[in-house]
């Protein structure tokens, strides 16, 4: 479901009021170290294949 159709579709099945969650919100709740794990997975689950990070700098 495209995200737009999601929040729509979650206010008006359970009657409630839209809440913006800001234009920082993203930076604010977002954890790079559980990025990095979940894209690892998505990446190796269907290849076979390690991903192997590096840390730079």
């Amino acid at each position: 479901m495209a995200p737009s159709r999601s929040w729509t579709y979650h206010v008006v099945k359970n009657g409630v009021d839209y809440h913006d969650l800001g234009a920082d919100y993203f930076s604010h709740h977002h954890d790079p170290d559980r990025e990095a794990a979940r894209l690892i997975k998505k990446i190796e689950k269907p290849t076979g294949k390690k991903v192997i990070l590096d840390q730079t700098a």
